[in-house]
């Protein structure tokens, strides 16, 4: 499958392969040297939504089992002692809430892990345009 681009320089328009996003092109046209890159919206987008999805459910799951354990208390037989309530309070919230914590830190290190892909490529295309540049660059004279 191809990508299509347009130079900078002359905004001709360019077809390469997918293997070729992040390598450095010359264009046929003008000579210019530029970075293929692919459109940062497009990049990532289903690890992008799941990394919402994670954190808005997180918050929900976070309320339903508060909810229930609220529900469970009200909903005790009546043997049940103030006791039993307590414990039932000081585990059940404080699981629930780590419960939404643990699914918010997924969707948070999902989030980390595009951010450094990000970088990583946008370094990796900056030193493959230094590369391109200084093999086209005329040889200096030493004096």
């Amino acid at each position: 499958m191809k990508l299509t681009f347009c130079c900078v320089e002359c905004s001709q328009k360019l077809n390469i392969a997918h293997s070729q996003v992040g390598s450095v092109v010359t264009c046929p046209a003008c000579g210019a040297v530029q970075v293929v890159s692919t459109p940062l919206a497009k990049r990532f987008r289903g690890l992008r939504i799941t990394a919402s999805v994670l954190q808005v459910l997180a918050v929900i799951v976070a309320v339903c089992l508060i909810i229930v354990v609220l529900l469970a208390m009200g909903q005790a037989s009546g043997g049940q002692t103030v006791m039993d309530n307590v414990l039932l309070l000081s585990v059940g919230i404080p699981a629930s809430l780590l419960a939404g914590l643990l699914i918010y830190a997924l969707g948070e290190g999902i989030w980390l892990l595009i951010v450094l892909e990000e970088n990583t490529r946008a370094a990796r295309q900056l030193l493959e345009l230094n590369r391109s540049e200084r093999k086209s660059a005329p040889p200096s004279n030493p004096a």
